[in-house]
């Protein structure tokens, strides 16, 4: 098993490139335009997410009989992730741009999330145990 800081990711990105030609020039009108072939991506991403969905104990009123086979669970999101490339490739989203704005949405999420705690722990030191029913 590769360890994941030798596995080059970009080598995903070419690999579905290249089926990604043979499926649009089959698939899709050369006046297809990228906003069509997104709404189709997207449609079949959702689809996938479903199926992955259905893998999962999910529902409230039903148990699934037996464990989870979290092989199917690996094929679903593998489904998902070639669809969300699909659309990656279609908007000229590259390895490097991918990281790059990876790394910049992260930290405005890791900041936003630090902001918002800090806004709740301020807000139960403000009222105080006995208001907040802690006694």
């Amino acid at each position: 098993m590769n360890n994941l800081n030798t596995i080059d990711f970009s080598e995903c990105w070419h690999i579905q490139e290249a089926f990604q030609k043979k499926v649009n020039a089959v698939l899709f009108n050369k006046s297809d335009d990228v906003h069509s072939r997104t709404k189709e991506y997207l449609l079949s991403l959702i689809s996938e997410s479903i199926e992955l969905l259905n893998e999962c104990d999910w529902k409230l009123h039903r148990r699934k009989k037996g464990p989870i086979n979290v092989d199917n669970l690996y094929v679903e999101l593998i489904d998902i992730f070639k669809w969300w490339l699909n659309i990656a490739l279609d908007w000229g989203l590259t390895p490097e741009k991918f990281y790059e704005v990876f790394c910049q949405k992260s930290a405005v999420v890791e900041q936003r999330w630090i902001d918002e705690q800090s806004d709740c722990f301020r807000g139960s030191e403000l009222l105080g145990k006995n208001d907040i029913g802690d006694e």
